[in-house]
């Protein structure tokens, strides 16, 4: 719960200095720097971060490395070695994981390597 709370904070904080656009639930400070906030369940944030950043996520898996990914990583509750691991495995799984999956599927996939 901290971490959601950090990260309302840090997206209220972003508004606060005109960086980032807004849209109903999401809010990013560039299409580098994500920001998931207003949601009540990691489930809703990365369904709702999926569908919106499905791209940007299917790049930096087959990299192993990025922003986003790094994002999705935190929602799911891992951290330091834990985060350097997710990105790892959703690199190694990354055809199971994207390939001819929709954007609930791929939720769900990254939803089930949870670090919590």
């Amino acid at each position: 719960m901290k971490f959601i709370k950090a990260l309302v904070l840090t997206g209220i904080s972003i508004l606060t200095l005109g960086a980032c656009q807004a849209t109903t639930s999401l809010q990013f400070t560039s299409s580098t720097t994500p920001d998931v906030v207003g949601y009540h369940s990691s489930e809703e944030m990365i369904h709702a971060f999926v569908k919106a950043n499905r791209s940007q996520l299917v790049e930096e898996a087959a990299q192993g490395e990025g922003a986003h990914l790094s994002t999705v990583a935190q929602v799911l509750g891992c951290s330091g070695q834990q985060q350097i691991d997710f990105t790892s495995k959703i690199q190694g799984n990354y055809a199971r994981i994207f390939t001819q999956a929709s954007d609930m599927e791929v939720s769900e996939k990254l939803l089930s390597h949870r670090c919590l």
